[in-house]
């Protein structure tokens, strides 16, 4: 009988070529992987939505312990989200943070989890639970194994945003501390020192403030729009700090508001958004006009029963006509039916951080709050006489009562946390800054009344505007971000620009 003797030496040759079989057979499966890969991307540029998920799918499933497997759940979660599908992405995004828990792109996940979780809350509560998500980052991808790990990073930046959202502004600042001084160098460092610079501002450490907002500006992997908000925010800094602190007004001058070729006639309503732009009623001409930063029409609308306008919280402009809230640059109508009945006088509106909408119905002397699903909840610190709303930075809604002659401050949920009155004579129009104060417009004095968040008075502007301009008719006041004033006053027939 003859024995088959395996030799050492024959051993080893055939375990080489089993792995060189394996081995062939990986880079093949790579090979298909990246083929279906790229045909899905493909099919995505094209807008061919479901077959580029076919495509995806395909690959999770057909070939699992490729990359191109985790990088097909991170574009079905996204693709997912762009179309509001925001379960199924979140299906997507779980699968990737259980079936590759330890790869980084599961980092990415619990990130984008987060991410989109803020974009959906509907309230603190939700808001509040955002944080879980963010947190596992940290927890699982620790420095020691992940030295370099911008998702880390992100995490740790988005969490104190939370924590800012929410008015927590000393724990904001400590997230936005352990990113900048605990962390690799990281495209998201700059997103840090601009968070931490907001906290600081929130915290009243103006010094520290212009430190952290100059750096973001000396971030080389900042991006320019960041560099512009950090400018922003010096300018802001600049006006309400530094003047005061060197015994200045704040406003200086005053000038015109130029529209490039439009005259007003008789501006009713003013509204300023951060960047500088401007959305101006003028009944006059029956016309809604969005102004640029620097002057020129980027939208006109013809609205003859506009009552108010203003700015989102996510930047849209919006206006109230008799029974409906406008969206002016889409020109689409949101109407809406508390308890069955119509509200058909509008009187004032907002949109907040929630995209919850907030609308004065004049002929119930009510205040209703719709949320992004459509339930209606009636506030219970509206008065029968409000005068005008705004948002405060946080959220808060600022509600101005003519009768009571206060200023009622409801927090994310429109639950009461504070209320300071004033010897106004007439209080018609409020207005409220990226740090908190509040303007009040009396049309009664021809003033504009300046108050920090808490309700103390801190300045006056008015009757007499600087450079000798004397108010006549003022009818609206606004505020950018920059901290620059703006009045419309009818019987001028102008916008003032205070600065």
């Amino acid at each position: 009988m003859t024995r088959l003797r395996i030799t050492a030496p024959s051993l080893l040759g055939c375990l080489a070529l089993l792995w060189i079989a394996n081995a062939t057979a990986a880079q093949q499966g790579d090979g298909a992987a990246e083929r279906v890969w790229v045909q899905a991307q493909r099919l995505e540029r094209e807008e061919k939505i479901d077959d580029a998920r076919n495509e995806y799918n395909l690959l999770v499933s057909n070939f699992p312990d490729t990359s191109y497997a985790q990088e097909a759940l991170l574009a079905l979660a996204r693709s997912y989200r762009s179309t509001d599908q925001v379960q199924d992405a979140y299906i997507a995004l779980d699968k990737l943070a259980n079936d590759y828990p330890d790869s980084p792109r599961a980092a990415e996940a619990w990130v984008l989890r987060g991410r989109y979780q803020i974009e959906e809350a509907a309230d603190r509560a939700e808001l509040d639970d955002t944080r879980t998500p963010l947190r596992r980052v940290p927890a699982l991808f620790g420095r020691k194994e992940y030295p370099a790990l911008d998702a880390r990073v992100e995490a740790r930046v988005r969490h104190g945003e939370v924590h800012l959202l929410l008015g927590e502004a000393s724990q904001a600042a400590l997230d936005f501390l352990g990113a900048i001084e605990e962390e690799s160098r990281s495209p998201w460092m700059a997103q840090a020192f601009y968070g931490l610079g907001r906290s600081l501002m929130n915290n009243d450490d103006w010094v520290g403030a212009a430190d952290a907002l100059q750096a973001v500006i000396a971030q080389e992997d900042g991006s320019e729009r960041l560099r512009a908000e950090a400018r922003i925010d010096l300018a802001f800094l600049h006006r309400n700090w530094i003047r005061p602190s060197l015994g200045q007004d704040r406003w200086l001058t005053a000038r015109p508001l130029g529209i490039a070729g439009a005259a007003l006639k008789r501006p009713l309503r003013v509204a300023a958004r951060r960047d500088g732009s401007v959305l101006v009623f003028d009944t006059g001409q029956g016309q809604i006009l969005h102004v640029s930063p620097t002057g020129e029409v980027a939208k006109r609308a013809t609205q003859q029963q506009t009552r108010d306008v203003w700015w989102s919280a996510n930047g849209r402009p919006y206006a109230t006509l008799n029974d409906a809230l406008y969206a002016v640059d889409t020109s689409q109508r949101e109407t809406f039916t508390p308890a069955g009945v119509p509200i058909k006088n509008l009187g004032a509106g907002q949109r907040g951080v929630f995209q919850q909408w907030v609308a004065l119905d004049r002929d119930k002397k009510a205040l209703w709050t719709f949320d992004r699903r459509g339930q209606a909840r009636a506030l219970s610190a509206a008065s029968d006489d409000v005068a005008d709303i705004a948002l405060a930075p946080r959220g808060e809604l600022l509600i101005l009562d003519r009768k009571g002659k206060s200023v009622t401050r409801l927090d994310m949920n429109g639950d009461r946390v504070h209320r300071f009155t004033g010897s106004w004579k007439r209080p018609q129009a409020l207005a409220s800054d990226s740090y908190g104060n509040v303007y009040i417009l009396d049309v009664g004095a021809k003033t504009v009344e300046v108050r920090d968040p808490e309700g103390t008075r801190i300045g006056q502007v008015g009757p007499v505007l600087p450079g000798g301009i004397e108010l006549r008719a003022p009818e609206d006041v606004a505020v950018d971000g920059h901290g620059r004033l703006l009045l419309a006053d009818r019987g001028l027939a102008q916008i003032y620009v205070l600065e």
